[in-house]
């Protein structure tokens, strides 16, 4: 998922109104095969809601989802690759709703990322650096996912616009075993204050991904955060 774009989501959001499967987790296993979980995110996906309450006090919720397309061209490199749907969709209880949407290119044979492409921005962001997965974790254990930056444009000779790095880290909230991915965007212009992205699925010892899931946020220079779930 293309996490950066979830804090500006938000914040918009909220400047503009004013303010899978069945369950996987099995706490007693030792570990947790990750990187099969993250190739079932990349080929299989699926989609979770889930919702909680905002430190402002009123209810929110997420909706995300991953649905594998066809291969195709993507057109910052040209190169034709296979892809990935994402979407998100915030929305306040009773009230307004932003959806946002990438759709991811990856190395079919290794599930490296190669960037991704916002139809509604016309943007590209380009994958620096891929991390490398183990094929099993304990739960506690996380590392880099990937490296990536966001260009003005989808020309290789685009100004880059921001850069991000992605974590992955493994999670047991309340007994239920989570894969995150874990992003800090940048500062907002004129404060030290970074946002936060904390996006989680549940997985099983295999990889298989669950019904369960937690989306954690906090906006960069606004007193704003916000978990949700759906267990």
């Amino acid at each position: 998922m293309k996490l950066l774009s979830t804090t500006l989501l938000v914040t918009a959001f909220l400047a503009g109104c004013g303010g899978g499967g069945g369950d996987a987790g099995v706490p007693g296993t030792a570990s947790y095969a990750v990187a099969a979980a993250n190739h079932n995110w990349l080929t299989s996906g699926g989609q979770w809601t889930t919702t909680g309450r905002g430190s402002d006090g009123q209810n929110y919720s997420f909706t995300f989802s991953s649905q594998p397309l066809a291969n195709g061209v993507f057109a910052l490199t040209g190169a034709t690759t296979a892809r990935t749907q994402e979407s998100l969709t915030f929305t306040a209880i009773g009230g307004q709703s932003i959806t946002s949407g990438v759709v991811q290119y990856f190395n079919a044979s290794t599930d490296a990322l190669v960037g991704d492409f916002d139809a509604g921005e016309g943007t590209c962001t380009r994958t620096d650096t891929n991390g490398v997965l183990p094929a099993t974790a304990a739960i506690g254990t996380g590392g880099t996912l990937y490296t990536e930056s966001l260009l003005a444009s989808c020309s290789p000779t685009a100004a880059v616009v921001s850069s991000d790095t992605v974590t992955w880290s493994l999670e047991n909230d309340g007994g239920v075993i989570l894969m995150c991915q874990n992003s800090v965007s940048p500062e907002a212009a004129g404060t030290t204050s970074s946002g936060t992205v904390g996006l989680c699925v549940e997985i099983n010892g295999a990889g298989a991904l669950g019904s369960r899931a937690r989306v954690s946020i906090s906006l960069p220079g606004v007193p704003f955060s916000l978990t949700t779930r759906n267990y």
